[in-house]
């Protein structure tokens, strides 16, 4: 497995939540990049940015003996707001001609406040606000897809005055109006937040971060996007799920949490029993200072993406090319 360093790693600078998308030859990254405070966790004063290469180019580079890619691509500062923290960076590929991005300006007590971006190439320049009825406050993870319900975006968050959160289908026709299409209830099991969603033999497949320690991954299924079956845990010591279905397999990439002493992103086939995961990096320090990451196939290949930490709170953004037929 060959990895090589994105986004470097810099003195007081904290860059983390990576995620990918293609358009025509292109492989764009979309990351949040932000000053780091030990005292807050991810930093302060965050921004959103994107990094592009040609998708020729960089997979020739992990042929190569560069290290550290930066300075092959282009980067850009996409949403910087006057001081306050942005916090997400969340790009989906809808279809082939319509673009999102989520985003997320945080500050601790103060602003929680979600937003989108909709384009029909990954340059946004754009953004509105978007607000739910329903809850009291949310927040965008995972990525977005188009159903016979419309256009749908997986968060989590909390009901008006209802105790807890717990993970949302939130669905909009217009990328103005939005209503809950559905959710997975409470329950004193667990505490789910962070959702990925993907579409594997005629079912939709829901895998949630259990928010409980010693933490876990559930997983759900459904249908109709409406009615869903009660979780069960999956993955054990895990955090952060995203996963993609690609020629009737599965690949999930998480936060790691099962090794002593430190944490990984790892990825895993997670229909598949008695098989251990791909370890593709490990990190030592804050657990929260990485294991956020995000999986895309290229030819025969998952290139995967994610930020790792260290001991100073300096995380970096690092990528790997594994062959399918590595993976398990």
């Amino acid at each position: 497995m060959i990895k090589k360093t994105i986004i470097p790693r810099k003195q007081n600078t904290y860059s983390s939540f990576p995620t990918l998308t293609t358009f025509e030859d292109q492989i764009f990254l979309f990351y949040r990049q932000g000053t780091s405070y030990k005292r807050q966790m991810h930093g302060l004063r965050g921004r959103v940015n994107s990094w592009s290469i040609k998708k020729e180019i960089l997979t020739n580079l992990f042929n190569t003996q560069h290290h550290t890619i930066y300075n092959k691509g282009y980067e850009r500062t996409v949403f910087q707001s006057n001081g306050q923290n942005e916090l997400d960076s969340i790009v989906s590929k809808i279809n082939n001609n319509l673009y999102s991005l989520t985003t997320r300006i945080w500050e601790p007590q103060k602003i929680n406040q979600s937003y989108i971006s909709i384009s029909s190439s990954p340059h946004f320049t754009n953004r509105l606000e978007v607000n739910v009825p329903e809850l009291q406050w949310f927040v965008f993870y995972g990525k977005a897809f188009s159903s016979e319900h419309g256009y749908i975006f997986p968060a989590y968050g909390s009901i008006h005055k209802e105790p807890g959160e717990r993970p949302f289908l939130l669905s909009t026709n217009d990328f103005i109006n939005w209503r809950i299409l559905s959710t997975i209830e409470l329950n004193k099991k667990y505490i789910l937040n962070e959702s990925s969603i993907l579409y594997h033999n005629e079912k939709y497949h829901i895998f949630m971060r259990d928010n409980v320690f010693p933490f876990a991954i559930w997983h759900s299924t459904s249908k109709n996007l409406i009615n869903w079956s009660v979780p069960v845990k999956k993955i054990p010591y895990a955090h952060a799920p995203m996963g993609i279905s690609h020629q009737d397999k599965v690949y999930l990439s998480y936060r790691d949490l099962s090794i002593a002493n430190k944490h990984a992103t790892s990825i895993i086939d997670p229909f598949s029993s008695n098989v251990k995961p791909i370890r593709v990096d490990e990190y030592i320090g804050n657990l929260y200072d990485g294991g956020y990451s995000d999986l895309l196939v290229i030819d025969n290949s998952i290139l995967s993406v994610h930020y790792s930490g260290n001991t100073f709170a300096e995380p970096y953004i690092k990528t790997c090319l594994v062959p399918l037929e590595q993976l398990p």
